[in-house]
């Protein structure tokens, strides 16, 4: 007698999506995608989520925005997750300009997380990336409470 097996569920194909994400096997992630889409899978931001950040680790930015753009489209509401993917990865491919506007947009009045986005671009050495930062968050706040932020800031790297 043969076993019978379930068809795999959207946590399975979340899985391998995932792994092929982290494998560098973009393609075979996409073609995946595309499948489940055929398939007409109930889709949720935990795929997405995945895709995006495979694009964004594989230097497809192009594609991870696609993906980012067409979720409002989908009916599916982007999380707190959502954004740090893209934004982490707009600051990887050196698009601070479009980080900080996809920041300010998503969160708009300037706090701790602009400050650590600061921290954390001169901790990764990327200094030329954290004065374009002051630079424009000069353009955006006024400039008493960003030299407020910056030396509340400890230096000791």
């Amino acid at each position: 007698m043969q076993a019978v097996r379930p068809p795999p569920n959207i946590r399975t194909y979340a899985i391998l999506l995932d792994g092929l994400c982290k494998n560098g096997e973009l393609e075979e992630a996409m073609a995946l995608f595309h499948n489940m889409e055929e398939k007409k899978l109930q889709l949720n931001i935990v795929i997405y989520n995945t895709l995006i950040g495979g694009t964004c680790k594989a230097g497809n930015l192009a594609a991870a925005k696609d993906l980012f753009c067409k979720l409002s489209f989908k009916g599916i509401q982007r999380d707190v997750r959502t954004y740090g993917i893209m934004i982490d990865g707009l600051l990887s491919g050196g698009l601070l300009g479009e980080a900080l506007n996809l920041k300010m947009k998503w969160w708009p009045r300037e706090d701790v997380s602009t400050c650590e986005l600061f921290v954390d671009l001169i901790s990764k050495g990327e200094l030329d990336a954290s004065l374009q930062l002051v630079g424009l968050l000069l353009s955006i706040v006024p400039v008493m409470f960003v030299f407020c932020k910056i030396e509340s800031f400890p230096l000791s790297l």
